[in-house]
């Protein structure tokens, strides 16, 4: 069942800035933070339209391309350590990062298929990934999950 008015949300951006916005963690953080977790959230759906095409993962040069673009940038966003508004615990950048690079399908499957190396190309972004998935609540739900790899 849905607890909205016109039934169940749809798109991942709407439900991302939802969860944020009852998240207790996240209740404090600034307009600038929000701001910064969507241009994250936001460059993870660009990476989504770059390596799957209608259910089909897109050939490697494309996912090569696509990785290679936004990758770039978040590297240069990212810390050597800790999380993204250096709190103790990972907010929507951390998870739209971890996401990007482990959720299976496409995202893991299209880096396999197309054999992206993101620890040697992207090392602060990769690191950044495997952080936010040692994160004790991430990692409960990571232990469950049928859908990172």
């Amino acid at each position: 069942s849905c607890a909205f008015e016109y039934g169940c949300l749809q798109e991942s951006l709407a439900i991302e800035r939802y969860v944020r916005d009852i998240a207790p963690g996240f209740l404090a953080l600034s307009p600038q933070q929000r701001a910064v977790d969507d241009m994250f959230a936001q460059i993870k759906e660009d990476i989504l339209q770059g390596v799957e095409d209608r259910g089909a993962i897109r050939p490697p040069a494309a996912i090569n391309a696509t990785f290679a673009q936004y990758l770039r940038v978040l590297e240069l966003f990212v810390p050597e350590s800790g999380f993204v508004h250096g709190r103790t615990f990972p907010t929507g950048a951390d998870l739209a990062v971890l996401v990007a690079l482990r959720a299976g399908f496409p995202f893991a499957q299209a880096l396999e298929a197309a054999h992206f190396d993101v620890a040697t190309r992207y090392p602060k972004v990769d690191a950044l990934a495997a952080r936010t998935a040692a994160a004790p609540t991430v990692a409960a739900y990571l232990s469950k999950s049928k859908t990172f790899y």
